[in-house]
């Protein structure tokens, strides 16, 4: 039985988190929730073997991602931008594409600069996306509202944490599941 498209397919999917750097991201509203969910989604994102992306906006002013969020991470390379959408630069489209899947789960900060034109330029490339609410914020809350239901309005949907963390996980007995567990509890 083929699985409807609106679920996460760790086969097809992939993470992209955006400009998780601590000189946007400690200015933005609730930070200390959104930069844990990014962790633990990281961290079972990779447990299923789904491939991270660390993109990060100008990192030469506002430096690298979060020290705790790239250690979860691993040892992925950093693909810098000077473009609010990730998708305006040719070599993380490129990286992107040579992922070889067709959706995308997306958060990080500003959410309604950098998230959103990202997204939307995601799904005019023809991918799904799937944007983490409570892993992406902005500074005012009402900028972070607007751009979910802007996102939202042009076909992604809008998720979070541990629902995309259980969908990546797909069942309760397997090995898989019991890793995450931990980090499951925490989300």
């Amino acid at each position: 039985m083929k699985c409807p498209s609106f679920v996460i397919r760790p086969d097809n999917a992939a993470v992209l988190s955006v400009d998780h750097q601590d000189k946007v991201l400690e200015h933005v509203q609730d930070h200390e929730t959104v930069l844990s969910q990014a962790v633990n989604l990281v961290k079972v994102a990779r447990l299923a073997g789904v491939a991270v992306m660390k993109i990060e906006h100008c990192p030469d002013k506002l430096g690298p991602t979060n020290r705790v969020l790239a250690e979860a991470m691993g040892p992925v390379p950093a693909y810098p931008k000077v473009t609010w959408s990730a998708f305006r630069n040719s070599e993380i489209e490129a990286a992107v594409s040579a992922l070889g899947v067709r959706q995308l789960i997306i958060f990080g900060v500003e959410c309604h600069i950098c998230v959103c034109q990202t997204t939307l330029d995601a799904l005019d490339l023809g991918y799904q996306v799937f944007v983490v609410a409570d892993a992406a914020s902005s500074i005012k809350p009402m900028d972070r509202d607007i751009a979910l239901a802007r996102v939202r309005a042009a076909g992604a949907y809008v998720t979070t944490a541990q629902a995309a963390a259980f969908e990546l996980i797909e069942r309760a007995d397997t090995d898989l599941f019991r890793r995450a567990h931990p980090i499951l509890k925490l989300m």
